[in-house]
């Protein structure tokens, strides 16, 4: 064994040997300065600044350089392109034998690194190493070979928890992008080129959340930076988009607006090729897309950007799934937003998935869309519930300026539609559909569309269409050609079963129209046939002819109604309108018998007008109850069930009778005869129960040949007459003791102009005429049967002489047209009515017909005569107080 002494010995030795070489490569070091920053500086082409300049043995020999900065080139910017704290250059050993330093590899600590794009698309790391060449002047005979500077080889550099700011000005808006915690090692590789280990901190991540490794080159002086040839594998973790795209303007513009990522992202890839014409495989990039709270999409493929003489001429290939998908996040997509109605909404998961290929010019795709987990809706005529089947699977292909959509499928329910066409972008944006759709079974539909959910459906459909839309025309440009049929359809009401045994139609559609054939509708005992044309297909427009041997309104969905109530020979023509999901509907209709609200008719004619808030007629005639009838009105429903009314009958000579059995059975027992009428009534009412209520208006009346029925109101009168004491005992004549003894009150004729206001009708001009007397009337009655009536019974004068001459004193009620006068009040409630002798007017009538006569003397007349005259006055007023009892 060797002995402590001479390992100690040894040691000491080799300590000496390092001490001393590393004083003389310090020396070399000091020396070789200048040469040092000359040599680094024509190597980069930038000025070069650095402070203590020593020895370092940490990681291998080497020079420290402290406070290094590196000029930036002044066409980018002021700033220094690089600066550290320190720089560490690794030296080969085998020179430093011969006094040379050779410098083959560069370790900055911390350093501060600006990466510039200027207006023009230059990267300022382009001009690196690109200094002016100066020409070697030739050495004079016998001047000394100055000392050899250190030769710069660099294989390799390496950047320790760097900080790169990278800034862009070749867009409108500059783009800046800071990475922090920068580790960096470019090391030499095969053939020229270089080896890469990149990981940095991008956007203020926990730790590092981006990788590059691979290789670089060959280097050129001659090529651009975008035409290095490149073999990289690239990794991001918990990438915040948002903060990449709040650097970026470009896709601030599309991801940030369009796809809205709630999260970070992973994102890896190869990229092989120039990074101007890269080959871009194994591309993968996950996370929350659409708003989602957790990730919800994935991209995989290739892309080939390396063939052809651009980038539309790449190929790729690549795969899609987005699960869940919200709808109105895809619809802010524009092709979307402009492809899907406004009115369509999902309230739940949809999901999405796909598959490209091709070039970008000319590709196909796949995509399928799944929905049955969702509620899908479609303004009001659409509902699909969750659990419902309903999926798209769509085929497209790209070619230069059109997109063709290949045999593809969509799936509801019982429905299999399939469709194929493309949207052409030249010379304006057009798109052609073609629908199939055979043997659709109808079953169920109710579920699906709400017009039909109180329906149980059946039968069958089927339709082969072509639609045209021009995208860039206002009015939306569409056409559609083609058929559609059903058959054996039917649509029975789930509580009452009444509706539509069957429903059979075709449609022809022939461009901007379609001609509705053969329309069919069997119900009970009804059928209807219908034809007509359909125009304006975004709000569909139909103007048609109906004809119905029978039609049995009890018969139709929904419609309430006497049970004996029908329309024969029914003839209409009219316009049916959908506005914003709402029908409305004009008619002209005819009938030649029927019954409604169980009263028959003949001849009916009119003009009718429906929507769902609001009913009218107008130019109605008809004939019923052995007279006619017609008018104009209207109805309209408020939001808050209120109702609006307005009617203009004009009725002639119908039988009074039946028409209140039908309208007013409350009266129905107390008046008849025949009826003419004319008036103008409105109303306004919170509910259909206080409608009659709020009726007002005017109008005239007559009825002939009629009678109030229960009560004789001349014996009435007569009888409270005899009560009197001027009228005591009075007794109607013999030939009139007919008219006493009738249960009712005949007329002739009842006529007068009314008003009508908060359920009372009321005149001031009613006259009620026989031969025998006449009655003349102001007064109401209500809706309640009450009534308060002023009248005066006016005889005949045959029948007043036959009084007069059984009862004297009645001559002071008798006009200068020989009738008697009796005023009478007449009250109550029908049928219990009470007539009592109005004794005012009884006292008015006889002054009219005595006091003022003679009151005032005449011309000419003796003044003597005054006194006859008062005394005379007095002695009538007397008789006046002793007819009426005071």
């Amino acid at each position: 064994m060797m002995s402590r002494k001479i390992i100690f010995i040894l040691l000491a030795v080799v300590a000496a040997i390092l001490l001393v070489f590393a004083v003389s490569l310090n020396a070399i070091i000091e020396q070789n300065r200048g040469r040092i920053q000359e040599e680094v500086q024509k190597a980069l082409g930038r000025p070069l600044a650095f402070g203590e300049l020593r020895l370092s043995l940490w990681g291998g020999i080497g020079i420290s350089a402290k406070e290094l900065r590196i000029g930036e080139d002044p066409h980018f910017a002021a700033s220094p392109f690089i600066q550290t704290k320190e720089v560490k250059m690794q030296l080969s050993w085998l020179p430093l034998f011969v006094g040379r330093l050779q410098i083959k590899k560069f370790v900055l600590d911390e350093p501060e690194i600006q990466i510039i794009k200027n207006e023009e698309g230059n990267l300022n790391v382009s001009t690196l190493a690109a200094g002016e060449k100066k020409p070697k002047a030739p050495r004079e005979p016998g001047e000394k070979r100055a000392p050899r500077a250190p030769r710069l080889f660099i294989t390799a550099v390496e950047i320790k928890d760097g900080k790169i700011d990278y800034i862009d000005r070749s867009s409108k808006e500059v783009i800046e992008v800071r990475v922090r915690n920068v580790d960096l090692d470019i090391g030499e590789g095969r053939g020229a080129t270089a080896n890469v280990k990149f990981a940095a901190n991008l956007f203020e991540s926990q730790g590092q959340n981006a990788t590059v490794t691979g290789r670089i080159g060959p280097l050129r002086g001659e090529r651009s930076w975008s035409q290095v040839p490149v073999e990289l594998q690239i990794r991001f973790e918990s990438l915040l988009l948002p903060q990449l795209t709040y650097g970026i303007p470009a896709l601030r513009e599309t991801i940030s607006r369009y796809v809205e990522v709630s999260g970070p992202v992973e994102l890896r890839a190869n990229i092989t090729g120039a990074l101007e014409r890269p080959h871009i495989t194994n591309f993968k990039l996950t996370g929350p897309f659409f708003g989602a709270a957790a990730s919800n999409a994935t991209v995989e493929g290739d892309l080939d950007l390396t063939k052809g003489n651009s980038w539309d001429e790449g190929e790729i290939k690549g795969k899609l799934a987005v699960d869940p998908l919200p709808l109105n996040q895809l619809k802010r997509v524009p092709f979307f937003r402009q492809a899907l109605p406004a009115s369509l909404t999902a309230d739940g998961p949809l999901s999405l998935t796909g598959e490209v290929e091709g070039s970008l010019a000319d590709f196909k795709m796949r995509a399928k869309v799944k929905a049955s987990e969702s509620n899908l809706a479609y303004g009001k005529w659409l509902a699909k519930p969750k659990g419902v089947a309903a999926e798209l699977d769509i085929q497209v292909q790209r070619q230069k300026n059109r997109l063709v959509f290949e045999p593809s499928t969509m799936t509801m329910h019982t429905m299999k539609l399939g469709f194929s066409g493309s949207l052409d972008e030249l010379p304006t944006r057009q798109l052609t559909l073609n629908l199939v759709a055979d043997g659709l079974n109808l079953a169920g539909w109710d579920k699906l569309l709400p017009p039909l959910a109180g329906y149980d459906t059946s039968g069958n459909a089927g339709w082969k269409l072509t639609l045209k839309k021009n995208l860039a025309a206002q009015d939306g440009g569409l056409e559609i050609r083609g058929a559609l049929k059903i058959e054996e359809g039917q649509a029975k009401d789930k509580k009452s079963g009444h509706g539509v045994d069957r429903v059979a139609a075709q449609i022809a559609f022939r461009g901007k129209d379609a001609r509705v054939e053969r329309l069919t509708l069997r119900g009970g005992a009804s059928e209807i046939s219908l034809d007509g044309t359909l125009t304006d297909f975004a709000e569909p427009h139909l103007r048609y002819n109906l004809r119905a041997p029978r039609l049995v309104p009890t018969d139709l969905p929904g419609v309430s109604a006497p049970k004996g109530d029908e329309m024969k020979g029914l003839a209409g023509a009219g316009e049916l309108r959908v506005r914003d999901g709402k029908i409305f509907v004009q008619t002209n209709l005819s009938s030649t018998e029927g019954a409604f609200q169980e009263i028959p008719y003949r001849n009916l004619r009119g003009e009718f007008a429906w929507s769902p808030t609001n009913a009218g007629f107008k130019n109605l005639s008809f004939q019923a109850m052995n007279g006619s009838g017609s008018g104009n009105g209207s109805w309209e429903t408020g939001a808050d069930g209120s109702l609006r009314v307005a009617l203009d009958p004009n009725i002639e000579s119908m039988d009074l009778k039946t028409l209140l059995s039908q309208k007013f059975p409350a009266f129905k027992d107390h008046i008849e005869g025949r009826l003419n009428l004319k008036a103008k009534l409105k109303g306004d009412s919170k509910n259909l129960s206080t409608l009659p209520e709020s009726l007002q208006g005017d109008g005239e009346m007559q009825i002939r040949n009629g009678s109030l029925k229960d009560f004789n109101l001349v014996e009435l009168v007569l009888s409270k007459m005899s009560r009197l004491p001027g009228a005591s005992n009075m007794k109607i004549p013999a030939r009139q003791q007919a008219l006493a003894q009738r249960k009712d009150t005949p007329f002739d004729n009842l006529s007068g102009t009314f008003t009508v206001k908060q359920g009372r009708i009321a005149t001031n001009d009613l006259v009620l005429s026989t031969p025998e007397y006449s009655i003349n009337a102001a007064g109401s009655i209500g809706l309640d049967k009450s009534m308060k009536w002023k009248a005066t019974l006016v005889m005949s004068p045959q029948f007043t002489r036959e009084l007069v001459q059984e009862h004297k004193n009645l001559r002071y009620l008798v006009d200068r047209q020989g009738r008697l006068s009796i005023p009478f009040r007449l009250e109550g409630k029908l049928p219990k009515v009470q007539a009592m002798p109005d004794l005012q007017g009884l006292a008015e009538s006889f002054k009219k017909d005595f006091l003022g006569k003679g009151a005032e003397p005449a011309e000419g007349q003796a003044p003597g005569k005054d006194k006859k005259k008062r005394d005379r006055r007095e002695r009538i007023q007397k008789q006046i107080e002793q007819f009426l009892g005071k």
